[in-house]
């Protein structure tokens, strides 16, 4: 009885320090998501900025920070056991200067190639990562005093320092959108972006609330029609958009077979698009008569049929939706008697091959 007094005790016990680990943990991730993009500092500017939404709904904003660093105009390395031997000085101390920059400010103040950089505005100089830290914090177009070893001699230098711009490493943030998943009727699958969302996201073009087309389906209703990903949906049906409820409510309300009608804004220009809107899109359909003699089977990325194996007849045709482009790229395949003849169609060229032998290729007027 003690012993299992004390195994349940003790079970309790590491169920409770789990539990208090986790919500920890969660707790601190929440806090991590809900962290809002820091304002620049003083001097700093946005060098670059992205924006990429994906099938999800996570918006994923990546930007670089140019800013405005102290320039000495020297390449430095570290005082190893050759340098030292060579110098005469203390090894893995200071920095010793390797090039200077013909009319730059170190050159300026008299500061050549071989002397051993020991101080630095008043503070002891250990490595050359230490004083390349030491200077990036120093503000641009300062004043300040070095002294460095020469011959074994220290020398004072008052050195006026310049300004060059350091471009910091890209940074990405991410939120996570409300979306509508209406793959089974239109194909698609749609973001809202919130007035919030545009107001924070605004130097980077997202500068009013609206839809995002986030997801296509390939070989869907929208794959057949204008739509395409990060597509901003502006208007259905003739009526203004800009909520996941109010496309809701005016698409939500299509009859299977009907035309939606989508005004879109793409890159700044308007673009219409009419989806036939069905009941089950993603449905995926198979036949199979014995043994595979004849088979067919359709599913929306996807068609396919073959009769005797293929031996005697087959057809492929697959849909795609092209992650880097605003094409969609539908390929296809129809041989007969053994590839006797061959048909390939693809964005790019199309192709016909006789008795195996006698390839005519020709190229289509697609870009994609």
């Amino acid at each position: 009885m003690d012993l299992t007094s004390n195994v349940v005790a003790r079970t309790g016990l590491f169920l409770t320090l789990a539990f208090l680990f986790f919500a920890a943990a969660g707790a601190v991730a929440g806090v991590g998501e809900s962290q809002s993009i820091p304002p620049l500092a003083p001097g700093e500017s946005i060098h670059s900025e992205s924006l990429r939404i994906d099938g999800g709904g996570t918006l994923t904003y990546t930007r670089s920070i140019s800013r405005p660093v102290a320039f000495l105009g020297v390449e430095i390395r570290a005082v190893d056991r050759e340098a030292a031997d060579r110098l005469k000085v203390a090894p893995f101390q200071g920095a010793t200067i390797v090039s200077v920059e013909k009319g730059g400010p170190a050159a300026l103040a008299g500061l050549i190639r071989d002397d051993v950089i020991i101080r630095y505005a008043e503070e002891p100089i250990h490595s050359p990562e230490q004083f390349s830290f030491i200077l990036e914090q120093t503000p641009p177009d300062s004043t300040v005093a070095i002294e460095a070893l020469r011959d074994r001699e220290g020398r004072q230098f008052t050195v006026k320092l310049g300004s060059q711009t350091r471009l910091s490493a890209s940074r990405a943030y991410t939120r996570s959108l409300s979306t509508h998943n209406d793959r089974d009727r239109t194909g698609m699958v749609l973001a809202e972006i919130t007035p919030e969302t545009a107001n924070e996201f605004a130097s980077a073009g997202l500068n009013r609330p609206s839809l995002v087309i986030v997801d296509i389906l390939p070989g869907g209703p929208a794959f057949f029609s204008q739509a395409r990903r990060n597509d901003l949906v502006m208007e259905a049906n003739g009526k203004p958009i800009a909520s996941l409820k109010e496309y809701i409510e005016t698409a939500g309300a299509q009859e299977p077979s009907s035309e939606l009608k989508l005004g879109l804004l793409r890159r700044g220009a308007r673009v219409d698009a009419s989806i036939k809107v069905q009941e089950d899109a993603t449905r995926k359909r198979e036949f199979h008569f014995p043994l595979h003699l004849v088979s067919y089977e359709k599913r929306p990325e996807k068609k396919s049929f073959s009769l005797l194996w293929g031996i005697l007849y087959s057809s492929e045709r697959e849909y795609r939706v092209q992650e880097r482009s605003p094409e969609h790229v539908s390929e296809g395949e129809v041989s007969l008697l053994l590839h006797l003849f061959k048909f390939e169609s693809s964005p790019r060229r199309k192709k016909v091959r006789l008795l195996w032998l006698f390839p005519i290729t020709f190229s289509s007027s697609s870009d994609a």
